[in-house]
């Protein structure tokens, strides 16, 4: 079969978006779908190679290799980044088959989903992940593994990507970035709240992964979850250390930032007495100060 008889035949049968390759990588034949898809006419890319139309230039020679082992009949799915007629960077979800024999053997690539990076950066943020981030000084935060509900996605595909503007939409590394701060001690835990859900929260936990990485998770957790593990942990903390009853309601109030005035008022005691009974505390847990009490608490 030529490759006008596969070009009509594919033409008249989907209304997905496709694009049918030769041996070399070169457009052959896109559908309808596909030009509109991406913005190109058919005689803009008919005969050029798909790595030089498509595929924005920092990863031509990736997309290459990706190709190569498409057409060799080693890759039968993939997620790449690919760039329309007017510069807009789409992430793609493609299937592969090979078509043909011989010389006339082609590459049939069909478009399953289509979304743009900043949607698919986004749709991650929201998801529970595992990410792997450079942490020499010279390409901090820059992403090389993503990974979300067992799948593991290009990080190539995420806009250029650092885990501070992908993951977190911030410009600059995130002021609680568990990878560049701590004492020094290994995992490092930030907790955040979700501005975009309410009443939940983020956990990121950092460990070091070899000399010049990190693997961050990134879990959602209710805010009554939370709340749950904070007064678990502050139960321990008590029973360890032989705490009051009262010691125990202080040091909760004193965990959530509350003055020893509010305290005092919410206890029904004087300022005097939920003074005498912080002192008490911080000496029975070792702690040097209302501040030092954080980290026996830290997720």
């Amino acid at each position: 079969m030529d490759w006008h008889s596969i070009a009509a035949l594919i033409a008249e049968r989907s209304d997905k978006p496709l694009v049918l390759l030769d041996r070399a990588g070169r457009v052959r034949m896109l559908t309808g779908a596909m030009e509109q898809a991406l913005g190109w006419r058919r005689h803009e890319v008919d005969g050029r190679p798909w790595a030089e139309v498509f595929a924005p230039p920092e990863l031509a020679e990736a997309t290459r290799r990706w190709l190569a082992q498409a057409m060799r009949g080693a890759l039968a799915s993939y997620e790449c980044e690919a760039m329309s007629r007017h510069g807009q960077h789409l992430l793609l979800t493609l299937e592969m088959a090979l078509v043909g024999r011989g010389r006339k053997q082609g590459l049939l690539i069909t478009v399953q989903e289509m979304s743009s990076v900043q949607g698919r950066a986004a749709d991650l943020a929201s998801r529970d992940l595992d990410y792997r981030v450079a942490a020499t000084a010279t390409d901090f935060g820059a992403l090389e593994e993503v990974t979300g509900v067992g799948q593991v996605v290009d990080a190539r595909s995420l806009a250029r990507g650092t885990c501070h503007s992908v993951l977190h939409g911030r410009d600059t590394p995130c002021d609680d970035c568990p990878v560049r701060t701590g004492d020094g001690a290994w995992p490092r835990v930030a907790v955040r709240r979700r501005g975009d859900h309410a009443g939940s929260f983020q956990i990121l936990t950092a460990e070091p992964v070899g000399k010049t990485s990190v693997r961050v998770s990134m879990r959602t957790i209710a805010e009554a979850s939370l709340a749950a593990i904070h007064d678990a942990r502050i139960a321990a903390l008590a029973e360890k250390a032989h705490l009051t009853g009262r010691e125990r309601d202080i040091l909760s109030y004193l965990l959530l930032g509350r003055s020893l005035d509010d305290i005092a008022t919410l206890l029904d005691l004087s300022r005097r007495t939920v003074k005498f009974h912080q002192a008490n505390i911080l000496q029975k847990l070792g702690a040097d100060s209302r501040t030092d009490l954080i980290r026996f608490i830290g997720f």
